[in-house]
């Protein structure tokens, strides 16, 4: 049991890098590498972006700059830095933006983008209701200005739409919370505005992403004695710095299991095509349903007769995002030829 907690502790990032399975992973940027990171496209309409720039950094030696200029007559300003996720997807989104437009009668956009959900600023600064605070858009509904008044200096944007709700934020403060099932297909960093607009100047650190905490049940197990071994669902879902728990239950009085973690729910031992039959080994109607590359004893509880396995996740940012698959395997000497049974399984993504 301790070298597989250990083995997930210590080495679960390393193995899910090269898993086709972990899908939308958690990535920061401090912009303070020699070259952007591929993680970003750029795109750039009358303006540039200038990387690495020194001039103005949030923390550290660097950020990124975005440069627009006046062109009238003339195509639009239209700056930005985006990434685009394997699939949409439920989590976080931050970035610190500096803002000199406070004040200002005339100015650009600036401002992060999250598929429908958008913080920014407003191109002018007519005072408090008239550009004077930060505000924010969902398509469909319209933009809004917030409770957050704008300033010249360095501010963090934060967009959090997970299935439960939405929260939106500008320096810690909320500024709109609301219902959820908004996910998220890409990130934008941006500046932009009408191409009479003036020329202009901003710059982003310290970007950050977290996928949102899931744990999906999937698959059947096979009946026994006290009938079909199931994962309930987890109260609370794989979060860095927790426990992680779930407990399978039904399961005979006196039974023994064993805990398969696997990191991939399509091959087994890289070969083998999942769910695999157990039939040929004595198994009806069982089937493996994860790769299983760690296996740990669990502890089984009389009253009730269920199997209880805990995860403790270390408190390292680089495991939002991971996926991993759960299944158990119990002892059961009545249940078939080689008196052994399985449950369903369980897809866990860690996240916030």
């Amino acid at each position: 049991m301790k070298i597989a907690k250990a083995f997930l502790a210590a080495s679960l990032t390393a193995v899910l890098a090269a898993s086709a399975h972990a899908q939308v992973r958690g990535f920061s940027d401090d912009f303070e590498a020699a070259t952007l990171n591929p993680f970003w496209t750029l795109s750039a309409t009358a303006g540039w972006v200038t990387f690495p720039d020194t001039s103005n950094p949030h923390t550290g030696h660097q950020s990124v700059r975005l440069d627009s200029v006046f062109l009238n007559p003339g195509p639009n300003k239209n700056i930005y830095l985006e990434h685009v996720f394997p699939q949409p997807t439920y989590g976080a989104v931050s970035v610190w933006i500096f803002d000199q437009g406070a004040g200002s009668q005339s100015s650009n956009y600036i401002g992060l983008r999250a598929g429908d959900l958008s913080v920014y600023t407003f191109d002018y600064d007519l005072g408090p209701t008239n550009g004077g605070s930060y505000a924010f858009d969902i398509v469909g509904r319209g933009g809004f200005q917030s409770i957050a008044l704008r300033s010249n200096g360095w501010h963090e944007f934060r967009i959090t739409s997970l299935a439960s709700g939405v929260t939106l934020q500008v320096d810690g403060i909320v500024i709109y919370s609301g219902p959820g099932g908004y996910r998220l297909p890409a990130v934008r960093l941006f500046m932009g505005g009408p191409n009479w607009r003036p020329s202009w100047t901003t710059w982003f650190d310290d970007f950050a992403f977290s996928p949102e905490a899931s744990y999906v049940l999937y698959g059947t197990g096979c009946a026994g004695a006290a009938g079909i071994p199931t994962i309930q669902t987890p109260i609370t879902p794989p979060r860095p710095g927790t426990t992680f728990a779930i407990t399978i239950a039904p399961v005979p009085a006196g039974s023994a299991a064993l805990g398969a973690l696997g990191f991939s729910d399509q091959l087994f031992n890289g070969t083998i095509a999942l769910p695999f039959s157990l039939g040929f080994i004595g198994m009806p109607g069982c089937w493996l349903l994860t790769s299983s590359e760690v296996t740990e004893s669990l502890t089984t509880h009389p009253t009730p007769t269920s199997v209880s396995w805990s995860i403790p996740l270390p408190n390292v940012q680089s495991l939002l995002g991971v996926d991993f698959y759960q299944q158990a395997v119990v002892t059961d000497p009545t249940a078939n030829a080689l008196g052994v049974i399985t449950s369903n399984a369980g897809h866990g993504r860690i996240g916030i």
